[in-house]
């Protein structure tokens, strides 16, 4: 299914927008 693509996604683009300030982790 897509799960090791979500995984991957998440791996790059979260770490992109918490760099840019749009995600605060809580």
């Amino acid at each position: 299914m897509a799960l090791p693509l979500i995984e991957w996604v998440s791996s790059k683009f979260l770490p992109l927008l918490e760099s840019c300030g749009l995600v605060d982790e809580s």
